[in-house]
């Protein structure tokens, strides 16, 4: 037991928060413990009147990022010590905070990021990367065919970024429950498209229907065989589509890591090119955003590969992404020559900045 000459310490109800600043001046602030970092950002950067989007906490020498709460940071401390300062490299990464999101959506943005991290880590939504070996009639090679043939597909009808990245989701979902016989394999990635379509494209204008289905599988399928297999597949999902897709996690670490349009597509080709990888298709869709925007600077030569504040928003370091960072080398090495070759002739064009070239090794 402890003796009475040393009680244990309950955590503060309200921590003191003195803030250091560059060039002398200081603040003191109170902050709750269950408050996000990212709130008492917010709040220092109205006090001190400086940038949001350049303010950096520091506590000792580590960066402090949004989504860790007041009180872990304090620890048994009642008062905390930082430091904050302006950088234009390194932060910050808190990129719910942009002024572009919908107004009322910023409040709330550092928790649907953490709830982005904490639902890929879910059983239902992890893809194992040997689930192919359980399939008697189909393999890897037959997976990557098709989603190639996917995305040209889903180029075609235009159809917004999300719903790629959910729909290769969802067949590895459905492949990895239920045994496809190959003739119904394509049946699978279009209906995997349907309801990704219908659940992440807005405008009615990429939304795909039943009849484009049947015209694109050269009626191979009829309107009821579709509907089944539709009815099937939610079915097998638990009608749970709620699920973290790497298109979450691009656009916010695009953001995060200051892309422009030429920039932010060479991230999204570097991801588009893993989706046909069925090694990668089992790693967690926040670590593939992350080794995609790593690579892209490294190829485009930025100054720092890996600041620190992308380390402490994304929770990788730059030797945690090495691994699949250079399995996304090697898949842009053979983009060029290899038969499947959709993503490649999809960026070698000046809507998406002509990047596959730019990015041929």
């Amino acid at each position: 037991m402890d003796s009475p000459d040393h009680p244990i310490r309950k955590p503060a109800s309200v921590y003191i928060v003195h803030v250091s600043m560059m060039g002398g001046k200081t603040l003191e602030v109170q902050a709750d413990p269950q408050e996000l970092v990212a709130h008492l950002r917010r709040r220092i950067a109205k006090v001190v009147d400086k940038p949001l989007t350049q303010l950096v906490l520091t506590l000792d020498t580590c960066v402090l990022h949004g989504r860790q709460l007041v009180g872990a940071v304090a620890g048994n401390s009642e008062c905390i010590h930082i430091s904050a300062f302006l950088s234009e490299t390194c932060g910050p990464v808190e990129e719910w905070m942009d002024e572009k999101h919908p107004e009322g959506l910023t409040e709330y943005m550092p928790e649907l990021y953490g709830k982005l991290k904490t639902r890929e880590c879910e059983a239902k939504a992890c893809i194992s990367s040997a689930y192919m070996a359980q399939q008697e009639d189909i393999n890897s090679r037959m997976r990557a065919i098709l989603v190639d043939w996917l995305v040209e597909v889903h180029m075609k009808y235009r159809m917004g970024t999300l719903s790629l990245g959910l729909c290769v989701q969802l067949m590895d979902r459905y492949l990895q429950a239920k045994q496809v016989h190959r003739k119904r394999l394509q049946l699978v990635g279009i209906v995997a498209l349907f309801i990704a379509s219908k659940f992440e494209d807005l405008h009615h204008s990429s939304r795909i229907s039943l009849d484009d289905l049947k015209y694109i599988s050269a009626d191979q399928f009829s309107k009821e065989v579709l509907a089944r297999m539709e009815v099937d597949m939610l079915t097998t999902l638990g009608f749970d589509l709620c699920s973290s897709t790497v298109g979450h996690f691009m656009n916010l670490y695009k953001q995060a890591n200051r892309c422009d349009d030429d920039h932010g597509f060479a991230v999204q080709y570097l991801i588009e090119l893993a989706f046909l990888d069925m090694e990668l298709a089992s790693q967690p869709p926040s670590l593939i955003a992350a080794a995609a925007t790593l690579l892209s600077n490294q190829l485009l030569q930025r100054d720092l590969f890996w600041p620190e504040g992308m380390a402490s928003y994304t929770g990788y370091s730059e030797d945690a992404l090495q691994a699949v960072s250079q399995k996304m080398r090697e898949l842009l090495a053979g983009a060029a020559t290899s038969q499947l070759n959709a993503v490649y002739r999809k960026f070698n064009h000046p809507s998406w900045g002509d990047v596959a070239v730019k990015l041929t090794m």
